[in-house]
């Protein structure tokens, strides 16, 4: 096996997957936030994930 020809893939940074983002939002209804709020949270989360994405990879990627 030739180390130099193996390629290893990166995982997305800026997406999870539905089973996390519905455990997080049952969570956080439970602890009393309204809709609102929990959609401004993942909002944000969201623009965070995107920045990391961009300094990681040195691209520009914006949501459209």
């Amino acid at each position: 096996m030739n180390e130099e020809e193996i390629f290893i893939s990166r995982l997305p940074v800026t997406q999870d997957c539905h089973e996390m983002w519905s455990k997080e939002h049952k969570r956080l209804t439970r602890r009393g936030w309204s809709e609102n709020q929990i959609q401004a949270h993942f909002k944000e989360r969201e623009i965070i994930e995107y920045q990391r994405y961009n300094q990681a990879t040195g691209k520009i990627f914006l949501r459209t």
